[in-house]
């Protein structure tokens, strides 16, 4: 089980290209030497009608929910 978890951690580590540390793939500054580092699979913001299709479906879903625990609480 640990060395399942250092593998996993060790999938995030990229070397820095200032002065050869190591630094997690989401970091924008080197740790060590504070130099600038593209984080690696993060691009910013998400397409917005992506996130629309997300929000959309995110209230009919918590409506429906909702919905339900009304009618669970009123037949009860």
């Amino acid at each position: 089980m640990g060395k399942k978890k250092l593998t996993n951690l060790e999938r995030h580590i990229v070397i820095c290209p200032h002065c050869g540390g190591k630094a997690l793939d989401h970091m924008t500054e080197c740790p060590a030497c504070k130099g600038a580092l593209k984080p690696l699979g993060y691009h910013g913001e998400m397409d917005p009608r992506i996130r629309k299709r997300i929000r959309m479906t995110l209230w009919i879903v918590f409506g429906i929910i909702a919905a339900a625990v009304a009618i669970f609480a009123f037949l009860k």
